[in-house]
Order: structure tokens, then sequence, then C-alpha cells
């Protein structure tokens, strides 16, 4: 599945879910399939977190790699800001699925824990793409952070090789949604001291479309 296949896909799943009722839209969707891996799934949040951000001016970058099944970059525009999706997935068949079960796992407890948390995930497996077959041990970053002196909010995660990474190209997934605020601040509610405006950065959950991604 190539990085156009992917957007088309997700482009279908948002028209597809037109036609349900009110109550539903609110609800969290995940049309799974039963006989899935675990790499679609990791697909499948990528394509639910492209189409969560509807309303801001959409730019996409397809950065093409020879070594990736796509790597991409999407600019979601806002008067007040810039949310970018980035992903990279090595081409399939690279990674056995057990690397995406391990990373999916330890993401989604970060996710649901609620910003202010990270870590992340080992793993290890063969390279059989080597004329010599090799042990390879990997690791990964994992995040879910608002930093109010930056104004940024972002949740994602991106994984590396512990040992000599140029013997072993195209191995590495990035995955990694980010909002950076022009504006800084948005107003909420009024100091009880000082009657003046108590001012925060936005966040992902500002979004009236983002749900998280589980």
């Amino acid at each position: 599945m190539n990085w156009f296949d992917v957007l088309k896909n997700a482009g279908l799943t948002q028209r597809q879910r037109q036609g349900i009722s009110a109550r539903q839209r609110d609800e969290d969707f995940v049309f799974e399939d039963e006989d899935s891996t675990c790499r679609d799934k990791l697909i499948k949040l990528y394509q639910k977190a492209v189409n969560s951000f509807p309303d801001g001016k959409r730019r996409d970058k397809n950065q093409n790699h020879k070594d990736y099944d796509f790597k991409m970059l999407h600019e979601f525009a806002y008067e007040g800001g810039v949310v970018e999706v980035r992903f990279a997935i090595p081409n399939e068949g690279v990674l056995p699925d057990d690397v995406y079960c391990r990373l999916l796992n330890v993401f989604e407890r970060i996710e649901k824990a609620g910003p202010g948390n990270g870590g992340g995930v080992g793993y290890d497996y063969i390279d059989y793409n080597l004329e010599e077959p090799k042990f390879v041990v990997g690791n990964s970053e994992m995040w879910y952070e608002t930093n109010e002196d930056f104004g940024t909010s972002e949740l994602g995660f991106y994984t590396y090789i512990n040992d000599s990474p140029d013997l072993h190209p195209g191995q590495t997934v990035e995955f990694s949604i980010e909002y950076t605020s022009k504006e800084k601040t948005i107003e909420e509610g009024f100091s009880a001291w000082t009657d003046s405006p108590i001012l925060r950065h936005k966040t992902l959950k500002d979004f009236k479309n983002w749900r998280g991604l589980f």
C-alpha cells in the first residue's frame, strides 16, 4: 500500500461516516478487521489523525524514500497555529509485526494516561535484508506533552536502532501529531483574585474533531 492509497482510503472512511446518526458521530469509531496486523492498525491510527483536522488549510508533503513504504508530512494551518502530522513506516515485511504490536501497546497506555506522560519500549528482531542475517536491537521514545513556554502540544513516538543503524536503512518508525500556536494563549475564565483573564495554550483536545487515537 503506497501513500496515495492510504490517503484515498482515509477519505473514503470519512465519507462513509456521513450516513450515521448524530449520536453515533460523537462516538469513537474504529473499523477494524479481526485479521488485520498491528502494522495495519498503526496505519489506521495515522489515517484517523489526518482526518482529525478537517477545518485546517491542508498541505501534504510526500517525502518519498526507497526504503520506506511511504514518508508523509501533513500540515493543517489554522488562524491561531499549525498542526503537523508526521508518519514514516518501513516497507512491508521489513519489520516483524511483533515490533508494531509492542509499539502500539505502550503508545496506547501513554495517550490514555494524558499529557505529561512518556516512555518507550525496546524490541529485537533478525534483519534478513542483509546478505548475512543479523540480530538487531531497537528502542523507542514516546511522549504526550503540552509545553506552555513554547506553545506546543504533541503526541507521538519514533524508533531507533541501538547498534550500527547505517547497516539497517529504512527500519525505523515515526508517528507524531504536533500543534504549534502562533497566538500562544487562549482565554479560559477569570482570576478570582484579579478579575483578569486566565490564559493558557491551546492543546490537541481543543480541536473539535480530535477524539484521540485510541
